[in-house]
């Protein structure tokens, strides 16, 4: 499938596919088109279209069911957003609306693929990785409001008032299955979302439209559970996030950075560092953003002489996220390594400039080899937010 997507409005739109890839071919804008040769086509599940900005992508659906296209600004496929929505009286509290018909209007698309006769959906044979992921809620964690946040059980239940803040890293491994039984204990139903995995429809995450008609994904009741079943196909930076009523649950707290990695290893805390930037709460006039839950997010400790790789997730529901790295208050630069967690082609594993504007539902991995010891700052802004707002990570050099 082939199509040419065009913005013409005045809103920058973060465009993301569910359940594949897609190559972009071409990337204009009101002045000009650039085309990619094929070894070096952008391979994406989200691409930022900033105004004005056109694109030519292709894609293919490798597997029946339902899927999505849309924008991941949570306001933007809102149910307010549908020509149809009927303003509430003052006073009237919002619906909370969690099946994909309902719940999202605006920019969104959905498609429905055919299986061909005979398809039958590849079975794992191995022993699967088994998680139970609680979706959990403290009261007046951003005084006043509630936090919600994703807590993975370990031995026991864990407590119910406790939540993480983003979500524990989920490590998994490349060509293993899992089985992610997720139990809500929110008073409101969820979903989850495994975004940039290539998986099975059923899964995917989206009440109400994932799957195969007739038999579609419900929403998580509260006290209900789901179990997600999907083998990993490549090993990269991706997320989990709620996916229904993202405009309140996703600056909640609801979203959590998701790494697969080789058959046999695990992360290396010495060489890697995984940054998660999301939103500080209920949405609200002159609301911000977090650095892996925190205002002031502690150091990475860096080897000098040692490549170290920094995992970069942007899914702050609302804003346009831009990652800076300094030396004083000089740009530093850094080695591209992999986008929305597909490696880049070696040749365009490049040194560059380090700075990257992103929009929520994006990752990108780069590496800094700094020789000699000292101090850098990862600087993260809201740039073009109405409220501008920055954090930053300390990066010691030893």
């Amino acid at each position: 499938v082939r199509w040419r997507v065009l913005n013409p409005t005045a809103s920058s739109h973060p465009m993301h596919l569910h359940g594949v890839y897609f190559l972009v071919e071409r990337r204009g804008d009101w002045r000009r088109d650039t085309a990619y040769a094929a070894p070096v086509q952008p391979r994406l599940v989200t691409e930022l279209m900033l105004p004005g900005g056109t694109m030519t992508m292709r894609w293919a659906p490798e597997r029946p069911g339902n899927w999505l296209f849309h924008c991941h600004f949570a306001f933007h496929v809102a149910p307010d957003m549908s020509l149809a929505y009927q303003e509430r009286p003052p006073g009237t509290p919002e619906p909370h609306e969690h099946t994909a018909e309902r719940a999202m209007s605006g920019l969104v698309l959905g498609m429905h693929v055919r299986a061909p006769a005979g398809w039958v959906d590849p079975a794992d044979t191995m022993v699967p990785h088994e998680i139970r992921l609680h979706v959990q809620m403290r009261a007046k964690h951003y005084d006043p409001a509630p936090g919600y946040g994703f807590v993975v059980e370990e031995g026991r239940a864990p407590a119910r008032d406790s939540i993480r803040i983003p979500g524990p890293t989920l490590v998994l491994e490349r060509g293993r299955p899992v089985r992610i039984t997720v139990v809500n204990h929110l008073d409101e139903a969820t979903s989850v979302h495994w975004h940039g995995m290539e998986i099975p429809s059923w899964p995917d995450g989206v009440p109400g439209w994932s799957g195969i008609a007739p038999r579609l994904a419900p929403p998580i009741a509260p006290g209900d559970s789901f179990v997600a079943e999907f083998t990993p196909r490549r090993s990269g930076t991706f997320i989990y996030h709620t996916h229904a009523d993202e405009r309140y649950q996703l600056p909640m707290g609801l979203y959590g950075a998701l790494l697969v990695v080789e058959p046999g290893t695990r992360p290396d805390p010495s060489r890697e560092q995984v940054i998660v930037v999301g939103g500080d709460g209920y949405p609200r006039d002159g609301e911000e953003g977090l650095v892996n839950g925190a205002v002031e997010p502690p150091p990475v400790a860096v080897r000098a002489g040692h490549p170290f790789r920094l995992r970069l997730v942007s899914i702050h529901y609302g804003d346009r996220i831009r990652f800076r790295l300094l030396r004083d208050t000089t740009l530093a630069t850094w080695r591209w390594l992999a986008q929305d967690g597909a490696d880049l082609p070696a040749a365009e594993r490049l040194v560059r400039p380090a700075e990257w504007l992103t929009g929520p539902g994006m990752t990108g991995d780069v590496e800094i080899a700094e020789a000699l010891p000292g101090r850098l700052t990862l600087l993260i802004d809201a740039p073009y937010a109405d409220h501008r707002w920055s954090r930053r990570v300390p990066i010691e050099v030893r």
